[in-house]
């Protein structure tokens, strides 16, 4: 099986085990009240990750290393 394949494999196994239970928290609590628990989840996620890089988003790396193969030509 590709990489790919298992990446979208392991999506839509996480997201069919938390819809059940999200959506049965949605019916206790509320639909608004979820989702902006679940807004303020992945802000605070976000703020966490990129506090980590050092505020430079997704790269971890310098982007001049990131070209390395076309140096090598």
């Amino acid at each position: 099986m590709s990489t790919l394949t298992w990446v979208v494999s392991g999506y839509a196994v996480m997201f069919a085990a938390f819809l059940a239970p999200t959506g049965r928290l949605a019916d206790t609590l509320g639909r608004k009240r979820v989702f902006l628990g679940a807004l303020a989840l992945v802000a605070d996620l976000e703020v966490r990750r990129l506090s980590r890089s050092g505020g430079r988003g997704g790269l971890s790396r310098p982007p001049e290393s990131m070209t390395r193969s076309e140096q090598r030509e």
